[in-house]
């Protein structure tokens, strides 16, 4: 009886709960471009805008308890010119933003641009011949449209997408770079370049830039692995020289460095440039070839919200299948808070990052299609590196292509520093550099697709970590790698480099095929060790494994440097129980300068070159150097593998799953 009793208490004691609201309650809104934001935001009265929406759901979440809320968008456009704010949402609540039909629901940041007229007499002076009957102009003033920012800067840029194509600011040479013929700054350094922006050309036709408003040029004025634009504060058109503004370029400039012109209307002379006329508020542009006026869609990013979207000091906020598109500075930031997701969203045309997230734990980015954008895909900070605690964030089955369409250097499509993070099953091409960069610990890549990434820069590798030998539990697995082998003079290229001391890493079970370059191989480790490249397929790439700085000098150059002194032992203590029992190989003194790293299992695959630099510290085990006309399918097959002692390598897996965008 006692037991009964005491069931049925708990039973009515649970009801009474429910009755007072205690239990779990879901609350359902919405939200449409035809809507009304006096109303009540239900199904057959939504409101009108976003941003009230959500300001009308926060409240009530914050008066709530035990309480999901949905808001449901309607398909359609909602224009946004200031940030949408979701913050302090804590405890057992949950909102879901999400579209009724995913991707279909677009926050937009940018203008359409439907009156384009023929130029004017007076108008195609600037322009080349053969071009004026092609170019179109619209008056941006006459639409709305009065503040164009600027042509070049990390924010705050008005950039051109025609059907969500971003177009080119007019520039020469249209394809590829011209050469510096003399830098003639008076402060020379130790190579010989200059610290002052004066330099010399032979190209004549650069001397049309004398008459323009606001030319620049974009290059790579010192190294190939850092760009940058500069503004040409006047020219001599004589002696064929440049004067640059300042500030000059960080590292100085070199003669054969190589640059092009931007953002001169003299140079409007291919299908998809244009020039913004600034002082006049024209825009003008080649547009691209079966250009139809009354259907395609050409836009103007004009939104400085930034971001578009916040998340701050949230916990069980999602954002599900919402498109953002077109604004000047980064689509999404989370800030601090707990398991935060956006999942299934498109994220395209922004002149920053597509998504930020600085701090917190567990959250997530799954599914989404990132593109067209000025810096990185995604850019993340969190977890402590001191005490090893991990963020837990992860980046799965999303696509990421044709970022860092800005700045072409060190803008990835994932990019983390901390500790704890895992990105997984996504595509990622398109990108001047790098695809992925991790700055920390704990940190798994596998079951990507990288493609058709490091096009530009130099000395860079489609994976990259740099310059911290604290760095440890990075592991990179079962991912397929293609093409990065660079072109012309871009002669050190890798898929994946452990630049500058990096150590304790592990590449297994990766496929690569046509990767490797000049001087760097397919996997190029430069003076780090405890490294393990383990049961990796190589085929038909220039080189395999490239171990740099073997004889230990560098190591120990590097190591004791006061700077490197501050990572190993301040920022981090490498010598630490909590350090040498998570990576036993800190166990040996981390300032010996016995490079040992391992190469083992591996099954190379028509490479003129295994192993450039060997060298007797170097623990190589059961690798095999074949010839095979065979497919890839039929060499990574597991029967094919096990032939060579190798195990699976599951390249069936590697890349999206059902991704929508795809």
């Amino acid at each position: 009886m006692k037991k009964i009793s005491f069931r049925l208490y708990v039973a009515c004691l649970f009801l009474c709960l429910a009755q007072l609201g205690f239990c779990a309650n879901t609350l359902k809104y919405y939200v449409s471009p035809s809507g009304n934001d006096r109303a009540e935001g239900m199904r057959q009265t939504p409101w009108k805008t976003l941003g009230y929406a959500l300001e009308r759901v926060q409240a009530v979440l914050r008066k709530s308890q035990n309480t999901d809320v949905y808001l449901y968008v309607a398909n359609g456009d909602y224009e946004v010119m200031k940030t949408i704010d979701i913050s302090d949402l804590r405890g057992n609540n949950s909102l879901t933003v999400c579209a009724m039909e995913k991707g279909k629901a677009r926050l937009v940041g940018s203008k359409r641009i439907v009156s384009f007229r023929n130029l004017g007499r007076r108008e195609a002076k600037r322009i080349p011949s053969l071009a004026r009957s092609k170019v179109l102009c619209a008056d941006l003033r006459m639409m709305g449209i009065t503040d164009y920012g600027v042509a070049v800067g990390d924010y705050h840029r008005a950039d051109l997408y025609c059907n969500g194509e971003r177009q080119v600011m007019a520039r020469y040479p249209n394809d590829g770079f011209l050469k510096v013929d003399e830098a003639q700054g008076g402060t020379r350094q130790s190579d010989g370049s200059t610290v002052e922006g004066i330099l010399r050309y032979t190209d004549s036709h650069i001397s049309m830039l004398a008459e323009e408003a606001d030319p620049h040029l974009f290059g790579y004025w010192h190294y190939d692995w850092y760009d940058s634009y500069e503004t040409i504060e006047r020219m001599d058109t004589r002696s064929r020289t440049l004067y640059l503004k300042k500030p000059y370029h960080t590292y100085g400039y070199k003669k054969g460095a190589r640059f092009y012109v931007v953002n001169a209307l003299c140079e409007l002379d291919m299908p998809c440039e244009y020039y913004l006329d600034r002082s006049a508020g024209i825009l003008y542009w080649y547009p691209p070839k079966n250009f139809r006026r009354d259907v395609d869609e050409v836009t103007l990013s004009v939104s400085g919200a930034s971001p578009m979207v916040a998340i701050t000091n949230c916990e069980h906020v999602t954002l599900d299948g919402i498109a953002l598109e077109g604004g000047r500075r980064t689509a999404i930031k989370i800030k601090n808070g707990y398991e935060n997701r956006i999942l299934d969203c498109r994220v395209s045309r922004f002149g920053d990052n597509g998504i930020e997230i600085d701090g917190g734990k567990k959250h997530v980015v799954r599914g989404c299609l990132i593109e067209q954008l000025g810096l990185r895909g995604i850019s993340a900070y969190g977890g402590d590196r001191a005490t090893l605690d991990n963020a837990d964030f992860l980046v799965e089955n999303n696509i990421i292509r044709n970022v860092s369409n800005y700045k072409h250097t060190y803008q990835q499509s994932v990019f983390f520093s901390g500790c704890g993070m895992t990105v997984s099953h996504n595509y990622f091409t398109g990108n001047y550099s790098s695809a992925m960069r991790f700055d920390g610990n704990n940190l798994v890549a596998e079951y990507n697709r990288i493609e058709n990434v490091v096009t530009e820069s130099d000395d860079q590798g489609g994976f990259d970590a740099w310059g911290d030998a604290s760095y440890r539990g990075i592991v990179l697995r079962y991912n397929y790698w293609k093409g990065m082998k660079g072109h012309g003079n871009i002669n050190k290229v890798a898929a994946i480099r452990l630049d500058d001391v990096i150590s304790g890493v592990m590449i297994y079970g990766n496929i690569f095929e046509d990767c490797g370059s000049k001087e760097f191989s397919t996997v190029t480790v430069h003076g780090g060790k405890d490294n393990v490249i383990q049961n990796n397929v190589f085929l038909n790439c220039l080189s395999a494994v490239l171990i740099l700085r073997y004889d230990g000098k560098y190591w120990a150059t590097q190591i004791a440097t006061e700077k490197a002194q501050e990572k190993l032992f301040k920022t981090v203590n490498v010598r630490s129980k909590l350090y040498q029992e998570s990576y036993p190989e800190l166990k040996k003194d981390i300032m010996s300068s016995v490079l040992v790293n391992t190469v083992s299992d591996n099954l190379v695959v028509n490479c003129p070159t295994f192993l450039p630099n060997d060298y007797d510290k170097l623990v190589k085990r059961n690798n095999h150097l074949i010839r095979s006309n065979e497919s890839l399918r039929s060499i990574v097959n597991d029967t094919n593998l096990k032939k060579f002692g190798m195990k699976p390598v599951f390249f069936e897996q590697m890349g999206t799953r059902g991704n929508i965008y795809e």
